[in-house]
């Protein structure tokens, strides 16, 4: 989402005040999505971890464990890619906020 470009008066217009409050609804829904999907791919790596914890993990053949591991592996960067966006998305909603609050 690009940002809201607003004049540095002290009022926004109302046109100005309408499009940051519509920013911020969009933001929020975002944050809030990314929050979800973390949420579920957070239980998706305890879930594999726990089955990799188990000690019949280690006796399945070789190609069945590099399959979890590698599963796991593409879940860590999903993760790590989606706590990217939201730290970025949360800064561009708090931005966002303050620029509404204060008009």
């Amino acid at each position: 989402t690009k940002p809201v470009e607003v004049s540095a008066g002290p009022k926004l217009s109302f046109e100005d005040r309408k499009k940051l409050k519509n920013q911020v609804n969009s933001l929020e829904k975002k944050v809030a999505s990314l929050e979800s999907e973390m949420e579920k791919l957070n239980q998706e790596k305890n879930r594999i971890q726990t089955d990799m914890a188990h000690p019949g993990f280690v006796v399945k053949p070789q190609t069945d464990q590099n399959m979890v591991l590698s599963s796991l592996a593409t879940l860590e960067e999903k993760l790590r890619r989606s706590m990217i966006d939201w730290e970025k998305l949360s800064t561009e909603l708090e931005v966002a906020k303050e620029k509404f609050s204060g008009a």
